[in-house]
C-alpha cells in the first residue's frame, strides 16, 4: 500500500492559556505522517529557539495539549513540521 504525499496544513498553535499559577497549555492539531517539534524562545534572546516537545509521525491526525512552565517574562512558541 502506497502512502500519498498529501500537503501538510500550516502548523499553528490554536490556543495558549494559563493553567494554574505556574503553567500554560498549548493546543494544536497535527496531520498524519508528519513529525512536529514544539519550540520556544524566552527572555531577551528571541532569535534562539529551543526544542521543547517532539511529536513523532503517526498514521492519523491528532489534537495535542502540551503543558509548559510559565515564565515571569515573555515566551514565544512555534511549531515546526517535517514530512
Amino acid at each position: 500500500m502506497a502512502v500519498e504525499n498529501a500537503l501538510a496544513t500550516d502548523p499553528h498553535i490554536d490556543i495558549i492559556e494559563r493553567f494554574g499559577t505556574n503553567w500554560v497549555t498549548l493546543h494544536f492539531d497535527t496531520d498524519a505522517h508528519r513529525t512536529y517539534v514544539l519550540q520556544y524562545a524566552s527572555g531577551e534572546d528571541f532569535g534562539s529557539w529551543s526544542n521543547f516537545y517532539t511529536i513523532p509521525a503517526d498514521a492519523a491526525p491528532n489534537h495535542y495539549v502540551v503543558v509548559a512552565p510559565a515564565t515571569n517574562g515573555s515566551s514565544f512558541y512555534r511549531l515546526l513540521v517535517t514530512p
